[in-house]
């Protein structure tokens, strides 16, 4: 039995690393990078009620800021599956945003493929590896995906009657829901934190009930 359990512990072991880490840490950086996230979302959104502003060039930077934003959120969780989960975004968003804004002058066409190659790489990454690892609240992490790849494909139709405001909705939305799906995940995180805690409690207070009898019996016997 002894050796059985030492087994166990370190087949456990090994597979930790796999696995995303549930603590009060994890659940709050994930609530960071998530708020971080929808603004810039909001922010991209935004964009659509100024008509007159080439918003491609300016989105690029966003999408580089959102990058930067999960590469430090995955860094910080690089003992965890979650730093393969935020590394591909940012791997995918940071060279993407740089490209299309050192290439300005490119036409809408050339930046709808470019956006179109993003969305549908990272959309189905993050689906397959949502509904694979199912961490808390991977539902919502699954519902952007699949927003992404549906945005994806409208990219991939390469019309130019889309207009660069499609751009702006867009990345706001992809970036928003990305937020809002990370926020969920750091309240699952501690919806699930906060029920251990009270099993806990419960299992070290169990030994000091049982001990009452014990000492009335010595008592009664003395």
């Amino acid at each position: 039995m002894i050796e059985g359990n030492q087994n166990a512990e370190g087949k456990s072991a090994k597979a930790a690393p796999l696995a995303f880490v549930h603590d009060e840490s994890t659940g709050s950086w994930c609530a960071k990078l998530g708020i971080v996230l929808v603004v810039i979302g909001l922010f991209a959104i935004s964009l659509i009620a100024i008509p007159d502003i080439d918003s491609v060039p300016l989105l690029s930077w966003l999408i580089v800021l959102g990058g930067i934003a999960e590469a430090v959120h995955g860094f910080h969780l690089r003992k965890s599956g979650a730093f393969f989960f935020h590394l591909l975004p940012a791997v995918a968003g940071i060279p993407l945003g740089l490209l299309v804004a050192t290439h300005p002058d490119a036409g809408i066409v050339d930046w709808m493929l470019v956006f179109a190659c993003f969305f549908t790489v990272t959309g189905l990454f993050r689906l397959v590896s949502s509904v694979r690892l199912k961490f808390p609240a991977w539902s919502w992490a699954a519902f952007d995906s699949i927003v992404m790849l549906v945005l994806g494909c409208v990219f991939w139709t390469t019309s130019p009657r889309l207009g660069l405001g499609f751009f702006d909705f867009a990345v706001g939305l992809s970036l928003s829901l990305r937020g809002l799906s990370s926020i969920m995940f750091g309240i699952g995180v501690r919806r699930r934190r906060v029920p251990n805690r009270e099993h806990v409690s419960d299992s070290h207070a169990a030994p000091i009930h049982s001990r009452a009898p014990r000492e009335s019996y010595k008592a009664q016997v003395n």
